[in-house]
């Protein structure tokens, strides 16, 4: 019961306007995982966009050309399918052959692992091809815009009420 008191003398300690800040944080992130998280942004709408056009092939890899890529990003010549990588694949589209280099995004959590086939998609010209693993800076930070929305309102709300008390 002590360290229940000694907790409501801290609350009470600090202005009203904090205690009602902190309570914004829930519902702001219940906000960001109901409506924000929801959203395609980046690579995710870029891929929607090709395949509403109907602007999607798959690509076959070239043995031949497939690298190990370290984390200083030298290359090596890899057989086995479990780093990161990047590769030379071709693709047709319509009766002309492509071939494009693709690469996983390193800052991912383990890199894609190579396969032998992949989907690939583009949106305007075929020579500009991506595939699901590129790289998604655009995603990257709307995540973390995400995450930070929350703590972000709190500040603004704090400010706003202590000025209207002022």
């Amino acid at each position: 019961m002590n360290d229940f008191n000694m907790f409501i003398e801290e609350v009470k300690s600090h202005p009203w306007q904090l205690n009602v800040g902190f309570l914004t944080i829930i519902p702001s992130y219940i906000f960001v995982i109901k409506v924000l998280s929801n959203k395609k942004v980046g690579l995710k709408r870029k891929i929607d966009k090709a395949v509403k056009k109907g602007n999607t092939a798959q690509a076959t890899i070239l043995r031949d050309e497939a690298y190990k890529l370290s984390r200083n990003r030298s290359r090596s010549v890899h057989n086995h399918l479990s780093e990161y990588y990047s590769a030379k694949y071709t693709y047709v589209v319509n009766g002309k052959t492509y071939c494009k280099k693709f690469s996983s995004d390193p800052t991912e959590h383990s890199g894609s692992p190579l396969r032998e086939k992949i989907d690939i998609y583009w949106l305007n010209t075929p020579n500009k091809a991506f595939w699901s693993g590129s790289s998604d800076k655009i995603g990257y930070l709307y995540r973390a815009f995400c995450i930070f929305y929350p703590w972000i309102f709190f500040a603004i709300f704090v400010q706003v009420l202590t000025a209207l008390t002022k």
